[in-house]
């Protein structure tokens, strides 16, 4: 990921009168897990499914905590560039549904929780003062009961108040399928995040 850093400042510094203002990153949302398929090797997957058992899944939240280095031209403010150092919790419930002989429904619940650690660069256009949209990707590494790689892609839509704090709306979605458990070999997570970005310097690249 520092080679990857080190490589967005060098494309994006190529503009001699670019600028870089750094700064907090804070958020949080909800979501789901798509396209899941069970680890049918496992004993404990077996067994549930040879008693008719079901599995589900409820994703509860996430939280965000990271760094964004923000980089434009103070003369061509329309185009500019985002790269967020990001990590975080997930926590998503896993419930196991049982029926007996009498019809009688019983549930086993329990909880996954994921650290997701990511780059995140972005491409964003001002449409107007303050008000601005974006497209990029994410590369993540996920730690968990099982360490899974993801490349989310993601569009997002923000407002920025006279450079003092900025408000964003995003959703990103799995290319890979990095959702791994102990009962699941594969998902594709699916995401609504709002964040608040807190800048606090401003500096120009030579």
């Amino acid at each position: 990921m520092k080679k990857l850093l080190v490589l967005f400042l060098l494309v994006i510094s190529v503009n001699c009168m670019a600028q870089i203002e750094t700064g907090l990153l804070i958020g949080g949302g909800i979501g789901n897990v798509t396209n899941t398929s069970l680890r049918l090797s496992d004993p404990g997957v077996i067994q549930t499914l040879e008693k008719s058992g079901k599995y589900s899944l409820n994703y509860q939240f996430n939280t965000t905590l990271g760094y964004r280095f923000r980089l434009y031209n103070p003369k061509h403010k329309t185009f500019f560039y985002d790269l967020d150092v990001l990590t975080g919790i997930k926590k998503i419930e896993l419930k196991t549904s049982f029926s007996d002989e009498t019809n009688a429904l019983s549930e086993v619940k329990s909880s996954d929780w994921f650290c997701p650690v990511s780059l995140a660069a972005s491409v964003n256009y001002r449409i107007m003062k303050g008000l601005y949209v974006g497209v990029g990707v994410a590369p993540t590494c996920i730690f968990a009961s099982k360490i899974a790689f993801d490349i989310p892609i993601v569009a997002k839509v923000g407002y920025d108040i006279k450079n003092k704090i900025g408000f964003s709306l995003s959703y990103q979605h799995s290319l890979l399928k990095a959702f791994k458990t102990d009962e699941y070999d594969g998902g594709r997570f699916s995401e609504w995040n709002v964040s608040v970005y807190i800048p606090f310097t401003l500096n120009k690249l030579k």
